[in-house]
């Protein structure tokens, strides 16, 4: 397992320096989440059939939500910067 560095060393330029490839990399993946979200949502809301299963089977939208939740708290993060 990677281990996440809690001090760092160097001067405080450095140390911002850090922290705003940090906040970059944090939106950028924010951004592709909502992108890849607004996809599905396109595609789900353009096919009929696909709409009508997810809100006509209760089984498939919890196991979708589920399935979602699941992959979020799974999902690796990054930790090089």
């Amino acid at each position: 397992m990677n281990e996440v560095k809690t001090s760092y060393t160097g001067t405080a330029s450095q140390v911002i320096v850090r922290q705003n490839a940090l906040i970059r990399q944090v939106y950028a993946w924010m951004g592709a989440g909502l992108a890849i979200t607004a996809f599905m949502a396109l595609i789900t809301l353009s096919s009929p059939d696909i709409l009508a299963a997810i809100t006509g089977n209760r089984l498939l939208f919890y196991g979708l939500m589920i399935g979602e939740l699941a992959l979020v708290f799974t999902f690796p993060a990054p930790s090089t910067v």
